[in-house]
């Protein structure tokens, strides 16, 4: 039959993946169920400005009464839904930097020391709000976290524990088998981190020799002025695709 690109059968789409309509805006509980560190990245310039690379996170949150519907419109209750951002990742002295906002939000006793990795499994309040964005000329709608506050404790303690499995990426030890369970486009943003070249992620993406660990790791400049808005322009909404 050849290889004529052209007539090669095309790629079909996930007929079972059943299209979820947006989550209501509005306040829920939530826990934090993974922390992905997406390294050095490039920021967007700011006001015609350019901006020093920073480090990113991506914070993901689980609602436990809110669920994915099936094809005859039912909530699955085995699957609640999940929602991301991506912060920059600042010291916890910057007060109004985002990721200690989402922090000491999220553990005002500050019991986890600073470490973002413990907040996993964490419960807390999400503010769910929307979005729209252009794919192919079309204008569509998604969701995006707003903001994050503590929850009280009579609500965490009547709050169910997670359903899915928690995610946990670290470039400075990835877990292999995470990150290749990752889609495509999280996986490219990792590895378009500008610290990739010669990191544990790309010997082990190539079966070579790791680097040693470096000690005294580049600190960046840190001014005391709040995250600018997200400017979210075509990006499509990315919320609980690997559940699916």
């Amino acid at each position: 039959m050849g290889l004529n690109a052209k007539k090669a059968p095309k790629p079909k789409s996930n007929s079972n993946k059943v299209q979820q309509p947006l989550m209501e805006v509005g306040t829920e509980e939530a826990r934090v169920v993974g922390i992905i560190d997406l390294g050095l990245q490039k920021q967007r310039p700011y006001k015609g400005q350019e901006k020093a690379p920073i480090r990113m996170i991506r914070i993901t949150y689980e609602f436990p009464n809110l669920f994915i519907i099936d094809e005859e419109g039912n909530d699955v209750e085995d699957k609640p839904r999940w929602l991301s951002e991506e912060i920059p990742f600042n010291n916890l002295d910057v007060d109004l930097a985002k990721s200690t906002k989402r922090y000491r939000a999220i553990d005002p006793e500050d019991t986890c020391d600073g470490d973002f990795i413990k907040l996993v499994g964490m419960p807390c309040m999400v503010t769910i709000g929307e979005y729209s964005y252009t794919k192919d000329g079309e204008l569509k709608e998604g969701n995006e976290v707003t903001n994050v506050s503590t929850i009280t404790k009579r609500k965490a303690d009547k709050l169910p524990p997670l359903v899915n499995d928690t995610q946990v990426f670290l470039l400075d030890d990835p877990d292999m088998e995470l990150f290749e369970s990752f889609f495509d486009w999280l996986k490219d943003k990792i590895k378009g981190n500008l610290e990739f070249s010669g990191s544990v992620l790309e010997a082990r993406l190539n079966g070579e020799e790791e680097p040693k660990p470096n000690d005294n790791e580049d600190s960046q400049d840190e001014e005391e002025t709040e995250d600018e808005p997200d400017s979210k322009g075509d990006e499509e909404p990315t919320e609980e695709e690997w559940l699916d």
